[in-house]
């Protein structure tokens, strides 16, 4: 089940600039965003959202990055979407390439994590992360 499966019952959305400094906004955003709705941020939540938002900071053109996040029912879903249509590829680790971990980190620590086509418009990459003390 991806978030798009969930009753939404809370959502917010940034635009931040295509720019390295710009992810500790994205963290900010997503820490601040879940302490708006009185939950606890999962311990994950930071270092998910570093890696997906550099992702589209270091392998597209954009210009600007979206970012959408939204709480629905035990989860926490987290989107960031950039107007490359290429897909990110999860790939083997190689322990002596300098870079490599961010979708191997997604993929062993997110609940859910996917990515879905926007024509037109690129794609959105996205994870799941369950909420603390709602299960």
């Amino acid at each position: 089940m991806s978030g798009e499966d969930l009753a939404v019952a809370t959502r917010r959305s940034i635009r931040l600039p295509r720019a390295a400094e710009a992810v500790a906004g994205a963290r900010t955003f997503t820490r601040e965003s879940v302490e708006a709705w009185g939950l606890v941020a999962p311990e994950d939540l930071a270092l998910l959202t570093s890696e997906v938002f550099s992702n589209a900071v270091e392998h597209t053109t954009t210009r600007d990055i979206g970012m959408e996040l939204w709480q629905a029912g035990h989860c926490v879903h987290v989107e960031v979407g950039d107007d490359d249509p290429r897909h990110p590829v999860l790939v083997q680790l190689d322990p002596s390439a300098p870079g490599g971990l961010g979708l191997a980190l997604i993929n062993g620590l997110a609940a859910r994590w996917g990515v879905r086509d926007v024509p037109g418009d690129g794609k959105r990459v996205w994870f799941e992360l369950e909420l603390p003390g709602t299960g």
